[in-house]
């Protein structure tokens, strides 16, 4: 080979490596702006079918909350024990769980479905109902507890007993 033909070789050689050179920035490129683009467009579409919002998980139920609250253990709330801590923390249940269901879930609970639930008339309930708002009239403590019970219930934090389950007296 002569010194002209290596020239030329090289020449070739060394074009066909600038080619592959551009052509490889011209692929990163594109491979960028691809990805660009399905990013642009994985955000038009969340703003067009935003996801849907999930509903809250319950941390807790009522009837342990309301054991926390008044510190009475969860499986002697319902013993037949006349203990204010005990009577407290009956009457709150009966309370939150009426009164939340009537603004929450859509009406009062019925009589039968509250006494399968619990096992009381629905006089002792209402009876229960009107005692507790005393007790809210006249105690700051026994008012800020039912408030806090009522809006865990509303905001889902709290979870809703299910009333065809039997709690009642043990």
């Amino acid at each position: 080979m002569t010194t002209l033909e290596l020239t030329q070789a090289t020449a070739m050689a060394i074009d066909k490596a600038i080619s592959l050179i551009i052509s490889e920035n011209k692929i990163d490129e594109a491979i960028a702006k691809l990805n660009e683009a399905k990013i642009c467009t994985e955000t038009m579409e969340k703003m067009i079918n935003p996801p849907a919002v999930r509903e809250p998980i319950a941390e807790t139920t009522l009837l342990k909350a309301i054991s926390n609250m008044f510190d009475v253990p969860e499986n002697e709330i319902f013993t037949k024990s006349r203990k204010r801590e005990w009577c407290s923390a009956r009457q709150a249940y009966v309370y939150v769980l009426m009164k939340t269901l009537v603004k929450g879930k859509g009406g009062i609970p019925g009589s039968s479905k509250m006494y399968r639930h619990m096992g009381w008339h629905h006089s002792t309930n209402l009876y229960t109902c009107k005692v507790v708002q005393n007790y809210m009239d006249t105690e700051v403590s026994f008012r800020e507890k039912i408030f806090e019970l009522q809006n865990g219930l509303v905001s889902g934090k709290i979870e809703y007993p299910n009333l065809n389950q039997y709690v009642g007296w043990k």
